[in-house]
This record gives structure tokens, C-alpha cells and sequence, in this order.
């Protein structure tokens, strides 16, 4: 969404952020910067503060990111602003970003809904920050999923086409960080299933790729290597033996995040999981052999679960919490746009369940944002 005052001189970018969009404005200007557009200052204007007042002063192109999810958090806002609108973006915006940005430094940019190419970005040209931003976020290795869960918007995003980012991308990205901050010790990763590094289908690891990233960062001297930890967590069919003995020796994270997404065998064959329980309970079981705390994702409420599934999906938490340690991330089943649950709705979490999770919950070995996400369910965003 943009806005354009032309009747001061001085051209700026102006980013609304939010906690849901904090990585946009970097990998924005990053893309800017690499398509050689770098007439323009950024400004921020950051959660619940006050628009900055240097926005009065320039002519500003008004940048407004956010995902079909988040709509209804920000509708007053939208409301209000939605007069400066001229333009629409949807898709990846690395291209198509420069591209409106030097449009409008021209005066040329028009009215209209663009709809960024599918499966077009090169995600290897682009770092994915700016230094403006004070911000380095956890570094996109692959983009996109060949598994077309029915409830996960991703591969729809993507064509359900997977993309990677070359070994020399991801080190030459660290370098920039520790010359930015040269105290900083951790290196995260973002990824829909980081053991699926490198894998030309999505489906099948690749071995030589991933040890040669993990190598080449060991190489290098970076103190903490964190993947399969937030946000690249892992799938339960890609935790084998020969893949964790590969891991083990670089990583510092003792927790890896796993998508379970629930119990029950018939659910996960709807959902177009392509595993089954018995692959969760034996991914938990090798993670604790090797020493990590697994922290496995769920979802409650999926479209036509009973309450009776329900107390059975909490029975599968307390034995998993008893017998293995593990904590569970626990998730609202949310209609997402486009996918195949659209406009399937949650079901009601029954009584019982609730007061099972509030329980793991004080216990500390449950967390997520599952009741705030009723709402978001109900809307049927």
C-alpha cells in the first residue's frame, strides 16, 4: 500500500511496522539496494508510537505490509489510511518492490493491483535486511514447500515449487552480521523444514548440502549455530539417525521445533501430512537420544474434531510430557486464505480439553498463542 505527497522535495520511505512484519522493511531495502535504488531515506513508524514527525516535511512513498491474517488487527488503521492508497501489492515483493519504489521517485507509478510473479524471486541476490533497521533478522535459507498441507498457506505462496539459498549466499550474509556486530554470537535460520536444505523435491534430504552449509559456518567461526530451532523447524519424517549424527556436531541449540500437528492418523492423512503418529512419537524419541528437547507443534480444533478427539489429542500430550520431556507449542486451527481449509471452520475446543491445557500451560510445558487465535478462526479471515 502506498502514499504519495508530492508537494515536498525531499523523497522517503515510510515502513509501518508491526511485530508481524518486522523482517519486511529490511528485506525490502535490501532488495532496493541491490536493484540500485538508493535515492530515498527510510523512516519507522513502530507499534503504538507517535508517526514520525519527518513525514510532515518530505514526500513520502507510505509502505503498509501485512499478510490476509492479520487483517482484522489492523482494520481501524487500514480504514483510516486507505484514502493515500494508490496501489496494491501481492506476492514477493523483492522485485516488484524496486520496481514501484523507482516508478514513483519518476512520478509514474498509477492506480491498480499488481500481482507479483510466482516462483520468479532469486532469493540468492537478495540479503533479506538493511542496516537501517538496527535489525538482522534469522537468515531465509529455503522458501516455499512441496507438501501442500491443506491447512498451510506456504506452498500456495509459492507454487508449491522449494527454493534454497546457495552456501556462499548464507556466509556472505553471516559476514555482513559479524561486521555489523561483531559480538554477536548466535546464527539463526528461517525454513517451512530445515533438515530439507538443499533437497531438489522438499521431500528428500539432501546430506552433502547440509553439511556442507553447517561446515562452511563452522569454517568461519560462527560461535552458536541454531537450526531446527525457531523459525526452522523440522518435519518428524526428516529426524533419522543418519541425519541427526550429521547435525549434532555443529549445532548449539539443545531444543529443535517440530510440526506434529496432531494425534490422530486419519487428521494427518486430510491434512496431507504424509506421516503418521507412529513418525512423531519415533522423531521425539531419537531427539531425546540425542539430547535436544523436542517442542512440538499442534493444532486443536481442526475442522470436524470432536471433544472426544480432543481429550484423546491432551491424553497424547501428557504421556509425550511424562515419558519424554518434551513441551508442546500449541496452535488454534485458523481458516488461511487461499488454502484448501479456507472456508472450513474450527472446531469448538470443548470444556475438558481446555482445562487440560490450562494445566500443562501452568505446569510450563505448554505454551503458544492457541486462545488468542480463537478469534482470528471465528473471523474466518
Amino acid at each position: 500500500m502506498s502514499a504519495n505527497s508530492s508537494s515536498f522535495n525531499e523523497p522517503a520511505i515510510l515502513f509501518r511496522i508491526q511485530n508481524y512484519n518486522c523482517v519486511s522493511a529490511g528485506a525490502l531495502l535490501g532488495a532496493c539496494q541491490v536493484h540500485g535504488v538508493s535515492d530515498i531515506r527510510p523512516l519507522f513508524w513502530k507499534g503504538d508510537s507517535h508517526i514520525p514527525k519527518d513525514v510532515f516535511s518530505n514526500r513520502v512513498l507510505f509502505i503498509y505490509s501485512f499478510m490476509a491474517l492479520h487483517v482484522k488487527s489492523v482494520e481501524n488503521e487500514i480504514q483510516t489510511l486507505k484514502k493515500l492508497a494508490r496501489q496494491g501489492v501481492d506476492g514477493e515483493g523483492e522485485e516488484i518492490f524496486p520496481w514501484i519504489t523507482e516508478r514513483w521517485l519518476k512520478e509514474k507509478l498509477s492506480l491498480g493491483l499488481i500481482t507479483s510473479k510466482r516462483d520468479s524471486v532469486d532469493i540468492d541476490r537478495y540479503p533479506g535486511f538493511h542496516f537501517s533497521t538496527g535489525y538482522l533478522p534469522p537468515i531465509e535459507i529455503t522458501r516455499g514447500c512441496t507438501y501442500c498441507c491443506t491447512f498451510c498457506a506456504v506452498p500456495r505462496l509459492y507454487g508449491g515449487t522449494i527454493r534454497h539459498r546457495s552456501v556462499a549466499g548464507v556466509v556472505s550474509i553471516v559476514e555482513s552480521y559479524l561486521r555489523l556486530k561483531p559480538d554477536r554470537k548466535r546464527i539463526k535460520f528461517l525454513s517451512p523444514n530445515a533438515f530439507a536444505y538443499g533437497s531438489k523435491d522438499g521431500r528428500t534430504p539432501n546430506f552433502s548440502a547440509l553439511h556442507e552449509l553447517l561446515s562452511a559456518l563452522k569454517k568461519m567461526g560462527v560461535p552458536e549455530i541454531c537450526l531446527g530451532s525457531f523459525p526452522s523447524e523440522v518435519r518428524p519424517d526428516f529426524v533419522t539417525k543418519e541425519l541427526l549424527d550429521l547435525v549434532v556436531p555443529f549445532l548449539s541449540n539443545r531444543v529443535i521445533v517440530m510440526g506434529a500437528q496432531t494425534y490422530n492418523d486419519e487428521k494427518l492423512k486430510e491434512m496431507h501430512r504424509y506421516h503418521d503418529r507412529a513418525d512423531v512419537e519415533k522423531a521425539i524419541q531419537l531427539l531425546r537420544k540425542y539430547g535436544f528437547v523436542p517442542h512440538v507443534d499442534f493444532i486443536i480444533g481442526l475442522p470436524g474434531e470432536t471433544f472426544e478427539e480432543q481429550d484423546k489429542l491432551l491424553t497424547f500430550f501428557e504421556t509425550l510430557v511424562r515419558e519424554y520431556g518434551i513441551r508442546i507449542h500449541l496452535h488454534t486451527f485458523m481458516p488461511l486464505p487461499g488454502t484448501p481449509w479456507e472456508r472450513y471452520s474450527p472446531a469448538p475446543i470443548g470444556e475438558t480439553a481446555r482445562r487440560g491445557i490450562q494445566n500443562l500451560s501452568s505446569a510450563k510445558v505448554l505454551d503458544g498463542w492457541w486462545d488468542h487465535q480463537i478469534a482470528y478462526g471465528r473471523g474466518k479471515l
